[in-house]
């Protein structure tokens, strides 16, 4: 099971057209991503009830009945920046459009239950499930935004140069930074595709029978699960 935070993407402002003239005056369009590298973390102070009212209200498909035995978040700050470099000229300007995408502030947090022993195969056996959904926010995340990040920047290629006055200028970043945005959106999607395909009917099943047979731990009484004793 799966959750998502997300925080608003923010666009900044400031800084188009092609000729070689602006070749050596101005850097050519250049699409930077910082990714700072995710930090997993793991707890075991919820319980099943506090992990399903979690994943519910953050709209994960949760059955009336059903409980949530294991849940992954998935927390960063994302910020697009766009601008244009630019060269005055005596007749005009040089202008090159420039982006940067910096994602940061990445937590991947495993959360268990605290009802379920940790050395129990159940357990053992869900976390597995949660670490391909922690896989997926920390290693496909880099993959799907750098192949996004390379789009844009080829579709930049070629997008700078000479212009007479600055005109046109600031609607043209704007559409840069939308298309940026979209770009965004786009690898995200992608991760929650991924993420859908593993929590299927088929993988939940192989989760509950895969302990069937075996003696499990017995869970532990409430006071030793609060106080540890």
């Amino acid at each position: 099971m799966r959750k998502v935070y997300l925080l608003p993407i923010l666009l900044s402002a400031p800084a188009f057209a092609a000729g070689n003239l602006c070749d050596t005056l101005v850097k050519r369009p250049t699409v930077v991503l910082q990714m700072a590298k995710p930090q997993r973390l793991y707890r075991q102070d919820q319980t099943l009830d506090e992990l399903s009212a979690i994943a519910k209200s953050s709209g994960v498909a949760v059955k009336d009945t059903g409980v949530v035995t294991g849940l992954t978040t998935d927390r960063k700050r994302i910020v697009v920046d766009a601008w244009y470099e630019i060269a005055q000229l005596q007749s005009g300007f040089c202008l090159s459009p420039q982006a940067r995408i910096t994602i940061d502030q990445r937590y991947v947090t495993v959360a268990m239950p605290k009802e379920i022993p940790s050395k129990s195969c159940f357990f053992q056996v869900t976390l597995e499930h949660e670490h391909k959904h922690a896989r997926i926010a920390e290693e496909a995340m880099d993959v799907i935004m750098r192949e996004e990040a390379a789009r844009i920047q080829a579709e930049l290629a070629g997008q700078y140069g000479f212009q007479q006055t600055l005109g046109d200028a600031q609607s043209k970043i704007d559409t840069l930074k939308r298309n940026i945005e979209q770009r965004v959106q786009q690898g995200l999607a992608r991760l929650d595709r991924m993420n859908a395909g593993i929590d299927t009917p088929e993988e939940y099943a192989r989760v509950n029978s895969a302990c069937k047979g075996r003696d499990e731990p017995k869970p532990l009484p409430w006071w030793k699960r609060v106080f540890g004793s």
